[in-house]
C-alpha cells in the first residue's frame, strides 16, 4: 500500500480556544447553529468557517460568500497562528477514558467513498448525495479547512501511542470543552511525525477505515477531482486540495466508543476487509469530534 499520510502545516486559533471550539457541520442542529450565530456575531470563530448541514439550503449563495470572506479575515487579521510542519497528538478526556488521536493529513487519491478494496482509506458508511453536494459547494468556497474526519487503525497492544510516552512534546492547549470533557493537544514536530507516519502505515490492517466524517472526505475528494485536471503533474503532487485533515485513532482502544446502534468492533474490521459499508446514519462515535485546528486548502 502506498503511503496515504502527509505531514501538514496547521493553524491554531489565538485567544480563548473555547470560543473557537465547535461541533462539526454534521453534528450541529439548527438550534445549535442559531445559538452560535447569536453568541459569536462577527467575532472570528471556527463556526464562521464551516457551513452546518442544517443551513446548507438557506440562502446558500450568501452563506458561501461569507465563508470565503471569513477565511480571508482570519488569515489577514492574525486570528490564526501558523505552526511548523508536524502532527498534533490529541487527548480527549471523557467518562470512557482518554481517547488519543493523531491529527494528520490523508491523501484523497487513496480514499474511496465506495469502499473499494484497492484503496488505502475506505469508507465504512454510505454517503448521502445531497449532503456531499452541499459540502462540495462549501469546500470550493473555502480558503481554510476546519472539519476533519476520524479514521481508525488496528493496534491491539497500542504500541504507537505507547511509543510516544517517552517524548516530551510541546503542549499546544489543554482546556475544558463547552460540550463536556477536556481536550489537550501536543505538537509533534516533523522529525517525530515522520516516524509516526511510518508506524501508522504499518497499522493499516487491511486498510484505514473512516469512522466519522465520511461526507466531509467524499466532498473533499469530489472537489479535488474537479480541479485536478487543470493542474500540471508537479502542481498536483502538492496541491493543498489533494489532502484533507483527519484524526487517526486506534479502533481497539476502549476509549473509542460508539452509539448503541453501532456494530461490534470485530464486525467493523470484517466489513473493512470485505469492503462492505453500513447505512449513512447507522452509527456514530459516542464522543463527537471537535473542530479546532485548521489548514489552508487553497492557493488563492
Amino acid at each position: 500500500m502506498r503511503s496515504c499520510i502527509r505531514i501538514p502545516r496547521l493553524f491554531l486559533p489565538q485567544g480563548d480556544l473555547r470560543k473557537w471550539t465547535v461541533l462539526p457541520p454534521d453534528c450541529l442542529t439548527r438550534q445549535d447553529a442559531e445559538q452560535l450565530a447569536r453568541r459569536n456575531g462577527d467575532a472570528p470563530s471556527a463556526f464562521s468557517l464551516v457551513l452546518p448541514d442544517v443551513l446548507a439550503g438557506d440562502d446558500t449563495e450568501r452563506r458561501l460568500a461569507a465563508l470565503l470572506e471569513a477565511g480571508y479575515r482570519a488569515l489577514e487579521e492574525g486570528d490564526l497562528k501558523r505552526l511548523d510542519r508536524g502532527f498534533v497528538l490529541t487527548e480527549r478526556t471523557t467518562d470512557r477514558g482518554v481517547r488519543r488521536g493523531i491529527l494528520a493529513c490523508v491523501d484523497l487519491e487513496e480514499f474511496s467513498a465506495e469502499g473499494g478494496k484497492e484503496y488505502g482509506v475506505r469508507a465504512l458508511k454510505e454517503t448521502d448525495r445531497a449532503l456531499v453536494s452541499a459540502r462540495l459547494s462549501a469546500r470550493g468556497s473555502s480558503l481554510l479547512e476546519f472539519s476533519h474526519a476520524v479514521i481508525c487503525f488496528r493496534d491491539k497492544k497500542d504500541k504507537l501511542f505507547r511509543s510516544l510516552e517517552d517524548e516530551e512534546p510541546e503542549k499546544l492547549y489543554d482546556f475544558e470543552l463547552p460540550s463536556g470533557g477536556r481536550l489537550a493537544g501536543y505538537f509533534l514536530p516533523e522529525f517525530i511525525a515522520a516516524d509516526v507516519a511510518h508506524d501508522l502505515m504499518s497499522k493499516a490492517d487491511p486498510c484505514f477505515g473512516v469512522l466519522d466524517g465520511t461526507h466531509f472526505l467524499a466532498a473533499a475528494k469530489a472537489h479535488w477531482e474537479k480541479i485536478r485536471g487543470g493542474l500540471t503533474l508537479q502542481e498536483a503532487r502538492s496541491h493543498p486540495a489533494r489532502f484533507a485533515l483527519a484524526e487517526f485513532v486506534n479502533l481497539l482502544d476502549d476509549s473509542v466508543a460508539f452509539s448503541d446502534s453501532a456494530p461490534e468492533k470485530s464486525e467493523l474490521l470484517s466489513a473493512l476487509k470485505a469492503g462492505r459499508r453500513y447505512p449513512a446514519k447507522s452509527f456514530a462515535l459516542a464522543d463527537p469530534r471537535c473542530l479546532l485546528e485548521g489548514r489552508e486548502i487553497s492557493y488563492d
